[in-house]
């Protein structure tokens, strides 16, 4: 997630530190400044490989700390799981990619000047 920009993602099937570094140095740029909660796989791993990082720590209640937060990510996961619950009710993992992408594109597409169907045909 960019902060006031755009959203991507990667379904993976653990959160173990082999699947996810290489997702994250796939999908982001290096360089790039990366704001996490203080989960153990990020910790020290990132720096390790070139992105500049820095956490806060939910697990003592700490959410923000500057301009380091995940409130920008988090909102986008809570649009999600209420649009999960209020209209579909029930998601199959078979299908959960084609969902997301949507959100996705949603999110992505959401300060569009153009109304999001039009822009679906362009």
């Amino acid at each position: 997630m960019e902060r006031k920009g755009r959203v991507a993602f990667q379904i993976l099937h653990s959160m173990s530190i082999e699947e996810t570094l290489p997702t994250i140095y796939a999908m982001i740029e290096k360089g790039t400044q990366i704001y996490s909660d203080s989960s153990t796989i990020f910790k020290n791993n990132l720096s390790q490989m070139g992105f500049s990082h820095d956490s806060v720590t939910h697990y003592k209640k700490k959410y923000v700390r500057g301009k380091v937060h995940t409130n920008t990510i988090e909102g986008f996961w809570n649009l999600v799981k209420r649009s999960f619950d209020g209209t579909y009710h029930v998601v199959s993992p078979k299908y959960l990619h084609s969902y997301l992408a949507e959100f996705a594109f949603r999110y992505n597409y959401r300060r569009a000047s153009q109304v999001m169907f039009l822009t679906i045909l362009n």
